[in-house]
């Protein structure tokens, strides 16, 4: 075998190498401009967020005592505030065994004696993780 050739059937590598080089240095990404990171950082972040960005983010909603389901598993109870794009837990307790029969829905009025349940304090939950709120008085 001599340089240049693959295996016994004599195909030359090297021209298709040049092609690949070839086809490189014709295409232009972005529409044929010369970019660099900082033009294309401001691309695609804008320097004034959109308007309805801009009233979401100072949304601030108060729910009251409530049962936050957030994904991945976890259960919490406190004070929650709707802030932005965030829920706001305060005074949080996460519900690590509900201790029920039937369902989350069996502490709403509060706690069950086999209900074990850890101080947490304030947690802030992204509001796309949470799955939903379940309204409570007995906590």
């Amino acid at each position: 075998m001599g340089q240049g050739s693959c295996c016994t059937l004599g195909l030359s590598v090297w021209p298709a190498k040049d092609s690949i080089l070839k086809a490189q240095n014709t295409y232009k990404p972005f529409g044929g401009r010369q970019s660099d990171a900082q033009s294309d950082r401001q691309v695609l972040s804008p320097q004034k967020p959109p308007a309805f960005l801009k009233d979401k983010r100072k949304m601030k909603k108060n729910l009251g005592k409530q049962i936050v389901v957030i994904d991945n598993g976890f259960v919490d109870v406190g004070d929650v505030t709707i802030e932005g794009d965030f829920v706001r837990i305060d005074n949080a307790k996460s519900i690590r065994v509900w201790g029920t029969k039937a369902g989350l829905g069996e502490l709403r009025t509060g706690p069950r004696k086999e209900t074990k349940v850890d101080d947490v304090g304030v947690v802030l939950v992204p509001f796309g993780r949470v799955v939903f709120f379940l309204e409570v008085t007995g906590w």
